[in-house]
């Protein structure tokens, strides 16, 4: 979640204070007027009902923290707690009057019982509510200097909005930057062209863990890279390779911190196919679209990006087919590791709907979700053929064979299973058997995981056959799905219309997303789809 907050049930409950940023990830929003704001709290675990609708005593300012929530006994009357900590999951709301643009981001509260006590009622806490600070009832010992330090600094914590207008006009993507760096595709295994410039991001036993966040599937593998040596060491940790051919074609991000005028990236590329990249600069792309590389593995590029002036950036490289392997620049420059919070982290399991099929992986659907509800720890593992019986070919396997090492491994706050259009030829009920399999294994391992079950995504062309598919997977789902979204309702079918890109036929929006193909989407269908399944997870929430 992206404000995570624990309490026991005999210490008292401070003001929450928020840091609201605007998009550029810096400006404040000024909430000092103009502006109405609700909280809503449900517990996580069944029964998931609402026990807390909040309107008053939240108070909005101009400067840092923006937005602060001070709470009463009242509030708290309803919540239960438990010797290992009962959760709750909570939105924060904001409106803005004059034109009801919304904005919302999550905090997370776990009330543990007192150590040494079991689940005591609502009626019986102890709890009383100062203005703004942490009293601890340490009568018992067992709470120490470190735990209020820790608790204290919970209470302000910086997150980004989600960034959607609750409208029913298309959402807009991220806007690119009006002023973007100079970004330069070397060649081959060429020197480094900033004077004067070293290695900055790679070092013996991990550096480049220290400085960079890496996020995504996908293991950076350097030991094949002419003229690159591995020296990441033992001790570097990543998230395993997705199984079969999504581990080449996997998605990854390098973020960091840096004042550098200028720098290069050491891109190595992995295979064959043309690496795509795309530089974002204060989570705003430097450009609209992915760009491509040259597609030849086991080589080495130089990227190099400068900017107008030396100032504080947040830097993104997002990679496909490749890899980062280190950054260089003039050593008066500084790298630091970004210290704001990405949001829940979110894991994708599906189908080559997933993977973007017939656009850049970055543009997928899944993607493109979460860019609008402003989630960028993403782990997209989407693999062509595949579905929840197919296993496809060249050696990749079932949903339920790869769940745990592309999904479970990641331990995602959210999972969503996309899938069903490789499994039209098998029997309703073996896909409602082995999508029950697969979603008790996800639900087992992760109890508090927020599980989104799509319908099979398709064109207009295909939803028939695949009604009874998803009529299957939905079927399997019950139980274990948080949230199922059916995009291919015969009342209200997400495609519609018998055309496709290149031959139109203007009876509905199948002629700007369906692809040539007949079967997968344009970059606006993938849009569009992401926008709804955004609209879908925050009708949930809401």
């Amino acid at each position: 979640m992206l404000a995570n907050v624990t309490f026991y049930n005999d210490q008292e409950l401070p003001t929450t204070d928020l840091i609201w940023t605007q998009p550029d990830g810096t400006s404040l929003y000024n909430f000092s007027s103009g502006w109405t704001f609700s909280v809503r709290l449900a517990r996580v675990t069944a029964p998931a009902t609402t026990v807390l609708l909040k309107s008053t005593g939240i108070t909005g300012a101009s400067t840092s923290p923006n937005l602060s929530i001070a709470w009463s006994t009242t509030d708290w009357s309803g919540l239960e707690a438990s010797t290992n900590g009962t959760k709750y999951v909570g939105v924060v709301y904001a409106r803005r009057t004059a034109d009801s643009y919304d904005m919302a981001a999550n905090i997370s509260l776990t009330l543990k019982a007192a150590p040494g006590t079991s689940a005591v009622s609502p009626s019986s806490y102890p709890i009383t509510v100062t203005a703004a600070s942490v009293t601890l009832a340490d009568t018992a010992g067992y709470y120490t200097e470190t735990t209020v330090e820790a608790v204290l600094a919970e209470q302000v914590t910086k997150f980004e909005p989600m960034n959607i207008v609750r409208s029913t006009q298309i959402y807009t993507a991220p806007q690119v930057m009006s002023s973007p760096p100079t970004i330069t595709l070397g060649t081959a295994f060429a020197a480094s062209t900033i004077t004067g410039s070293t290695q900055r991001l790679l070092g013996p036993s991990g550096a480049l863990a220290t400085f960079v966040r890496h996020f995504g599937g996908g293991t950076p593998s350097f030991t094949t890279a002419a003229g690159l040596s591995n020296t990441l060491g033992a001790s570097q940790t990543w998230i395993t390779d997705p199984v079969g051919a999504a581990a080449v074609r996997g998605t990854q991000q390098f973020e960091f911190m840096t004042d550098a005028l200028e720098f290069e990236y050491r891109i190595c590329c992995l295979t064959t196919s043309a690496m795509r990249y795309r530089v974002w600069v204060d989570n705003q792309p430097a450009t609209a679209d992915v760009s491509a590389g040259a597609g030849s593995g086991n080589v080495y590029y130089a990227l190099k990006v400068v900017f107008a002036s030396s100032t504080p950036r947040l830097v993104r490289l997002e990679t496909e087919y490749a890899t980062v392997h280190s950054v260089w620049a003039h050593p008066t420059y500084s790298f630091w590791k970004p210290q704001d919070r990405l949001g829940p982290r979110i894991a994708i399991l599906g189908d080559s709907f997933t993977e973007g099929s017939t656009v850049a992986s970055h543009h997928a659907w899944s993607w493109e979700m979460c860019n609008r509800l402003g989630w960028r720890d993403v782990y997209n593992c989407g693999l062509g053929g595949t579905g929840y019986l197919n296993s496809g070919t060249g050696g990749q396997t079932t949903f339920r064979g790869r769940v745990a090492n592309d999904i479970i491994d990641a331990v995602p706050d959210w999972v969503f299973v996309e899938g069903g259009y490789n499994d039209t030829g098998s029997s309703s009920s073996a896909i409602t058997a082995e999508a029950a399999l697969l979603f008790a294994q996800i639900r087992t391992a992760l109890p508090s995981c927020k599980l989104v079950v799509l319908s099979p995504l398709a064109s207009s062309n295909t939803i028939a056959s695949l009604q009874t598919v998803r009529d299957a997977v939905f079927a399997g789902a019950v139980g274990y799905a948080d949230l199922t979204i059916d995009m291919i309702s015969s009342t209200n079918p997400w495609i519609f219309g018998t055309g496709k890109s290149g031959a139109t036929t203007g009876n509905g929006n199948a002629d700007i997303y369906v692809n040539t193909d007949g079967v997968h989407y344009t970059r606006l269908g993938y849009q569009y789809a992401g926008h709804r399944v955004a609209q879908a997870v925050l009708d949930y929430l809401f």
